[in-house]
């Protein structure tokens, strides 16, 4: 077990982040945001907000707490040397594969077929399914309730939002955020938004 870990990131997630890492006896020392003011004597869930990240002391391990994936990827190519590679899961999550990469989180419930490939520095939010032979890239955000069916290819920096659906064996390129609620039925070529069922391209 690493002694102690600094979070990158005070937003939302952080919360949900914070309650995995408690369970998982994980010691924090301390959260680093960029909105960082110290005026404000911030804490979350009893952990100090202590600075900018830069001012992040160099030894310590790090965890990427940021709901975009942009974001997500620059800090893990910011900080790769001293990125936390553990796989960060809730106790009530269930992955059967091995083909996972590192730094990812799994929120509760959620669960990843046997035979699904998982890239790196994703976060899986609770009560997602991610189907038989499924591929995800690297630096993706799969929100609350979504339902990734068997087969689908989703690439690097894509954001699924709450109760989306991805139907079988389709295919999703890098860069696309698919809203809220969204049926995909067909390949995502084009980066962009996706919204509705079946969900199409925001011009």
């Amino acid at each position: 077990m690493v002694e102690e870990i600094a979070i990158i990131g005070a937003g939302g997630h952080t919360r949900s982040l914070l309650n995995i890492l408690s369970i998982l006896g994980f010691k924090i020392e301390g959260i680093y945001d960029s909105n960082y003011k110290a005026e404000s004597n911030e804490l979350i869930e009893d952990i100090p907000l202590k600075g900018l990240i830069e001012d992040i002391p160099t030894p310590l391990f790090k965890i990427i707490s940021k709901g975009s994936c942009n974001e997500r990827a620059a800090l893990f190519n910011r900080f790769e040397s001293t990125i936390l590679k553990n796989n960060i899961v809730h106790p009530s999550a269930l992955i059967e594969t091995r083909n996972i990469g590192i730094a990812n989180q799994v929120s509760a419930m959620s669960y990843i077929s046997n035979t699904a490939r998982i890239g790196s520095n994703n976060i899986i939010y609770s009560n997602s399914s991610i189907e038989h032979e499924v591929i995800i890239g690297d630096h993706n955000v799969i929100t609350m309730n979504v339902a990734i069916c068997g087969r689908v290819k989703l690439g690097n920096q894509v954001f699924v939002g709450a109760g989306a659906s991805i139907l079988p064996s389709v295919q999703v390129c890098d860069h696309v955020t698919i809203g809220a609620g969204a049926v995909v039925t067909k390949d995502i070529t084009k980066s962009g938004t996706y919204i509705g069922v079946p969900a199409k391209k925001l011009k």
